[in-house]
């Protein structure tokens, strides 16, 4: 049974290789210094195209699994800085810091509404822009994951997060 496939360049550089990674098939490519630069696996939750840098680390990260599509940008250290998600559910693009904190949410539902919200440095919900299912606006700012203003006014449960509120 053969376990790996190796492509050769005239010198004999590999430059691709067929080969089974955790029981899954993963195709990658290498640059002429003979590092992975790419990598093509299917798994039982899906596929997946990473891109890597001259460190073997992701730069880019293109999937699908059971949920929809997603596109991921990394910075040089590997951290997720960039999302982008299609679910049934709606468009979602999440932008993080260098600390691996979300900062940034955007999401378009499919019912039609929109919410855009910011964090802080620490990560705790900073401002909130939405529409609710009437169509209707809602601006709210947070300190310490409490609305501190809204409008229109709104006094959730003290016990809901942003998340829930959106």
């Amino acid at each position: 049974m053969t376990q790996k496939i190796i492509l050769v360049d005239q010198a004999g550089k590999p430059r691709a290789a067929l080969c089974s990674v955790k029981e899954e098939p993963s195709l990658f490519f290498y640059d002429e210094a003979g590092k992975a630069r790419a990598q093509l696996l299917s798994s039982s939750q899906g596929t997946c195209l990473r891109l890597l840098n001259t460190a073997g680390r992701p730069v880019a990260e293109f999937s699908e699994d059971e949920v929809g599509p997603r596109v991921a940008l990394f910075d040089p250290a590997g951290n997720t800085r960039v999302c982008l998600c299609v679910t049934e559910s709606g468009s979602f693009t999440y932008l993080f810091g260098p600390d691996g904190k979300q900062h940034l949410r955007l999401e378009i539902y499919s019912s039609g509404g929109a919410t855009l919200s910011m964090r802080d440095f620490k990560g705790d919900p900073s401002v909130l822009l939405a529409t609710d299912k009437e169509g209707g606006p809602i601006a709210a700012f947070f300190k310490d994951d409490a609305i501190i203003w809204s409008m229109p006014e709104v006094n959730p449960p003290a016990n809901r997060s942003l998340d829930e509120q959106s």
